[in-house]
């Protein structure tokens, strides 16, 4: 588990299933057939990810796609 090893984050119970999920989904993701997507950002903008992810203690391109396919779930639920 990235969150368990980076050892950086103060999690409820509860918050760690969810992220401990999320990146389960994420890793199984990665094991399929990828396209790559490119968009830009500023630099401020990708460090500010960065540091997010860091106190959440996961990559930050585990991090951003975590909270993409939150936002793509939200929307299909809608």
């Amino acid at each position: 588990m990235e969150i368990k090893k980076h050892g950086k984050a103060q999690l409820t119970p509860e918050e760690e299933e969810k992220f401990d999920k999320m990146i389960e989904q994420a890793e199984e993701d990665i094991s399929k057939k990828r396209a790559t997507v490119n968009f830009r950002w500023t630099q401020a903008e990708v460090e500010r990810c960065k540091r997010i992810a860091e106190k959440k203690g996961l990559p930050y391109q585990t991090y951003i796609k975590s909270i993409l396919k939150q936002a793509m779930d939200k929307e299909d639920a809608a």
